[in-house]
Parts: C-alpha cells; structure tokens; sequence
C-alpha cells in the first residue's frame, strides 16, 4: 500500500479541507502537507493547519500545476468544492469554480509524474446520507437521481471526469463525513 508522503489538500480553508489538512500535519509519517486555497485561512484556521505550508491558488488557474510539480505532491485531496460562495456572481461563477476547478486540478495531476493518487470530496447531496447507504461508495456506485442545476449537478459533472480520468491513476471517491473527534 502506498503512504503518502506529500499531500496537497485543496479548499483548504473550508471547514472539511480545513481540519483534513490538520489532521494530515499532524501524522508524523507524512513528510509534508501543502494547504491550497483562493482564500486567506483565518489565524485560526492558519493556528490549526500546524506545519502545513499555505499556498494561496485558485485551481482554475494552471499555477496549480506548479504547485503540485515544485512541491512533488504524490498525493492529492479535493476537497474545495463549494455549494455556496459568497460574492461569486451566481450559479453560473459557482460552476466554474467547482467544474473549472476540478478539470484544471485533474490534469495537472495527471501531467505530473510524482503524483500516484487523488483522493475526490464527494458530497451526501449526490449519493444520500440515509441509515441504509453505504459509509464508503465504490468506483460503480450511482447518483441517487438526475440533477440539472447547483451544487449536486456539479458535483456530479466532477464525478464524470473523475470517472474518465480513473483509468489514468488512481483516484478514490469518499462522501462528506464527520472526523473522530
């Protein structure tokens, strides 16, 4: 199995890609932890990120693959898709920012030769949060129904590119979840 040893979290300021990315910092055996946001973290969340270096990118932008190649990330968390972004210009702005991102995110991965895995932020919204589905859903599972517009329609647009880009490298696909406290 592979562990990691450079680990790029994106939305990194956000809650999830926030307490990720201390939890990454925290672990001794991963040898450094990249925290990548278009936003500035609050000192707070600067406080808790620990070791973590902050690069402040937005993944629409090709900068990240220099990121990933300067830093030889091997792997890759996604965590920076929004439902909401405040000041964004609308669902259209929003779509770019998750869709757009993702896309940019995705290929410079799969240019660079040090990354061996990419970790995909799922969200409930697509694939349901009831006692009855599945903790972890595999590369086969399916949307719950079709969605046309939002967050769960672009979610499910990067679901579609992860699912052409598997066959590139490898690339697991985990809902929203809670963290052991």
């Amino acid at each position: 199995m592979h562990y990691p040893k450079v680990v790029l979290v994106t939305g990194a300021c956000r809650f999830l890609g926030g307490y990720l990315t201390a939890r990454l910092a925290q672990n001794p055996m991963i040898n450094s932890v990249i925290a990548v946001d278009a936003i500035a973290p609050s000192k707070d969340m600067l406080r808790r990120m620990g070791r973590a270096e902050f690069v402040r990118a937005d993944i629409r932008n090709p900068f990240i693959a220099k990121v990933i190649r300067n830093g030889d990330v091997d792997t890759v968390v996604h965590a920076a898709a929004a439902s909401y972004a405040p000041r964004s210009g609308g669902s259209a702005a929003l779509k770019e920012i998750n869709v757009m991102g993702a896309m940019q995110l995705f290929a410079a991965c799969q240019k660079s030769p040090s990354v061996r895995r990419v970790v995909l932020k799922s969200t409930s919204e697509v694939y349901g949060s009831s006692p009855h589905d599945p903790v972890v859903f595999t590369e086969d599972s399916t949307s719950r129904r079709p969605f046309r517009e939002g967050f769960a329609k672009d979610s499910l647009d990067i679901e579609g590119m992860r699912a052409g880009w598997a066959g590139v490298g490898p690339i697991s696909r985990w809902p929203s979840c809670g963290w052991p406290t």
